[in-house]
């Protein structure tokens, strides 16, 4: 069961950023391409596929699909603060 905990916790971590307003202040203009995005597509994403770790009996694929589906969550999150953020004066 350890070995299984290890693979788990070892995809998580290379998988999942912290947070997405991390992702946004690494790379600021990342998301100047991509259209405005509307902030309730993004709170029904979030409610629907919410951040978790992974359950011992999701398959590595699994694991991975869903992180991928994390990960486009978050980046239309950090494009949305990117977009509402007020310019710094």
């Amino acid at each position: 069961m350890t070995n299984q905990h290890d693979t788990l916790q070892k995809l998580l971590n290379e998988a999942l950023p912290p947070n997405s307003r991390e992702v946004a202040q690494v790379h600021p203009t990342k998301y100047k391409g991509l259209p405005p995005v509307d902030g309730r597509l993004i709170d029904a994403l979030e409610k629907t596929i919410p951040e978790r770790c992974p359950d011992p009996s999701m398959s590595e694929r699994e694991i991975w699909m869903y992180a991928g589906m994390r990960k486009v969550v978050r980046t239309l999150r950090a494009a949305y603060d990117h977009h509402n953020s007020k310019p710094n004066k």
